[in-house]
């Protein structure tokens, strides 16, 4: 019976896979259980590589049919939100923010930096780099963005803060918060002290 069961719903996932509309409407959805839910969430998933929208009116019926728990329903909103920020939706900052901290990776921090940039929602900047970036994003440019946003937002004070301490760094965040700050670029230039042998060695190559 057991093996009987994973060949139906392997065969329900296969066809989820390239027709995900037309097989979640099959009896087979029509019982609650991990197996199935999964195979919703992989259907979504497809749907919303085309069609952000239409992946949305999807989960939403879905989402009345079953008891998706947290880590299914976070799955669901990463998906869509992604999805949502590729397609260029209208929705997208509002779904990009809709998705749970514990499913922002490498890819929706680069696209809520953007997007956010873009539209100038500093309010949802401000939110979503309370912490520091949990994937590639480059810590001096997360800050200075950080600090542009809570600037916008009247939080002046914090904003300065983080200027000052970027304006330190020679870097092209440093060197733009220096311009924010009105104070002079920090090369921080480190000489070396070379020995004398090592400046013979130097010295004694041809080239």
């Amino acid at each position: 019976l057991q093996d009987s069961e994973l060949k139906r719903a392997a065969e329900h996932w296969i066809a989820a896979h390239t027709a995900p509309i037309d097989t979640l409407k099959k009896a087979y959805f029509k019982k609650d259980n991990a197996r199935s839910r999964e195979i919703v969430v992989h259907a979504i998933d497809r749907i919303a590589r085309n069609d952000v929208h239409q992946a949305i009116a999807v989960w939403k019926r879905e989402a009345a049919r079953f008891d998706f728990d947290d880590n299914e329903a976070g799955r669901v909103k990463r998906i869509i939100g992604v999805a949502a920020a590729r397609q260029d939706s209208s929705r997208r900052l509002e779904l990009l923010d809709q998705i749970p901290q514990s499913f922002v990776d490498n890819t929706v921090e680069k696209y809520r930096i953007r997007e956010a940039i873009t539209a100038h929602a500093w309010e949802l900047l401000a939110r979503w780099t309370e912490h520091p970036p949990v994937g590639s994003t480059a810590l001096l440019r997360w800050r200075y963005w950080r600090a542009r946003a809570l600037e916008a937002v009247n939080r002046t004070a914090d904003a300065r803060l983080i200027f000052a301490e970027l304006a330190r760094e020679r870097d092209y965040y440093g060197f733009l918060s220096a311009d924010r700050q009105n104070v002079a670029y920090q090369a921080n230039d480190r000489p070396i002290a070379p020995s004398a042998s090592e400046i013979a060695n130097i010295t004694s190559r041809p080239g």
